[in-house]
């Protein structure tokens, strides 16, 4: 009688996720979840935050070892990115904010602004207008 032989259930490495820390030999940590990519390597998947050795971090989700999706990134200097990230660049609808407490609301598109929206200055005076990359032609103040 012709059999089949029997072999133990393949697992995919990479669709197991875990969590835990990891402090990189810069200083840099990582605390969240993580998956073993199929080469074997450890990569940032999932939600996660990220404490750079420069005082940045970052909390927000990781698809494979890039941050993509919703997030918030807190700049060493104060400035804070809120909003959409994709291979670790700003996209889609995000908030900028200086520590000066100016702030910019747009879409960005591989960390360049583009489309609509809307900075507040330092004074509170809000500008609304269309942004295409380091340019605002026709950008106006916004009438009460």
């Amino acid at each position: 009688m012709a059999g089949k032989k029997s072999s133990a259930k393949e697992v995919n490495v990479a669709e197991t996720v875990e969590s835990g820390v990891y402090v990189f030999p810069n200083g840099d940590k990582y605390e969240g979840n993580y998956r073993l990519s199929l080469n074997g390597v450890i990569e940032r998947h999932g939600r996660g935050v990220y404490f750079s050795s420069d005082g940045t971090t970052y909390s927000g989700e990781w698809v494979n070892d890039s941050m993509s999706g919703e997030g918030k990134i807190v700049y060493s200097s104060g400035a804070i990115y809120e909003g959409g990230l994709f291979n670790n660049c700003y996209n889609g609808h995000g908030r900028y904010s200086w520590p000066n407490g100016s702030s910019l609301t747009a879409n960005f598109k591989d960390i360049k602004l583009d489309g609509h929206g809307e900075f507040i200055d330092t004074t509170g005076k809000v500008w609304k207008g269309l942004f295409n990359g380091r340019h605002a032609p026709g950008l106006r103040v916004k009438q009460s």
